[in-house]
């Protein structure tokens, strides 16, 4: 089941990268177009997948785990940071950004769905709130680091921090959400995957396929984002007790998807290398 989802999931992946490139080509989608694209979804979807993760009931039980899936989440960023950092030097600091941020969502989810079931689905979400965390503090460092007004106070105002409070402030108070903001907040959270890869795909229509495929580095990135990382983590959870199997399982799953589109939203929001 789980390598049906794999191939299943990588096609829809491609089909969508295609749309993107195809209407790139007929310049449908010009470059403000793909800049447009980009604020939507860090600005919009995003804060939306976030919001929704909270809207569960309360719980203490729940409570305790969403505290130590943050916790465990926080750690295999951070070990992922430390292999990216040894891995390559200051100025490339793409590939470093590639390697720490993975495509835990739109390859994550429906593993994790397939695999463990949809209940498990909430400690992902986990994930990918921490994730983008770190994407809108270490990631943007990293993208931008020539800003020298770089301030890490000012930089967690970002959409991902605000979502994230905003969603545990819902799922503490339990506050009732009017079915019209639930249902819109489900279709611009289900909108975000086919529009990042549809983004991806325009972005690849403006640069040489085979100079990508001839570029060692980038299969350097691979490596050790697929084989590297993954490895490392599912070492450091091993000393985990069972009693925590299924979070130690979405946090290795999380750990071991593919680099994430944010790479290339990001460096299209701040002007760098999107090639």
């Amino acid at each position: 089941m789980a390598i049906d989802t794999i191939y299943s999931q990588m096609l829809i992946m491609v089909i969508l990268i295609i749309i993107g490139y195809i209407l790139a080509k007929k310049e449908i989608i010009t470059d403000s177009g793909a800049n447009q694209m980009t604020s939507i979804i860090l600005f919009v979807f995003t804060p939306a997948i976030i919001i929704k993760a909270f809207l569960i009931p309360f719980s203490q039980t729940r409570l305790m785990e969403i505290a130590l899936c943050f916790i465990l989440s926080a750690v295999a960023i951070g070990v992922s940071i430390v292999i990216a950092t040894l891995a390559f030097r200051k100025e490339k600091n793409l590939e470093r950004f590639g390697i720490v941020f993975s495509n835990a969502g739109f390859m994550g989810i429906p593993l994790v769905q397939g695999i463990l079931g949809s209940y498990q689905v909430f400690y992902l979400s986990i994930y990918m709130v921490v994730q983008n965390l770190y994407a809108w503090t270490y990631g943007i460092k990293l993208i931008d680091s020539s800003n020298r007004n770089f301030s890490p106070l000012k930089q967690l105002a970002n959409p991902a921090v605000i979502s994230f409070l905003v969603g545990m402030f819902l799922f503490i108070i339990q506050l009732p959400i009017p079915e019209p903001i639930y249902k819109t907040l489900d279709l611009l959270s289900n909108a975000n995957t086919p529009m990042a890869m549809i983004l991806i795909g325009t972005f690849l229509a403006k640069v040489d396929l085979v100079s990508l495929l001839k570029g060692k580095i980038n299969y350097m990135v691979s490596v050790f984002r697929l084989l590297v990382v993954p490895a490392v983590i599912m070492l450091l959870l091993s000393f985990l007790p069972q009693s925590y199997t299924d979070i130690k399982y979405v946090i290795l799953i999380a750990s071991s998807t593919p680099v994430g589109a944010l790479l290339a939203m990001f460096s299209q929001l701040y002007s760098k290398d999107v090639a």
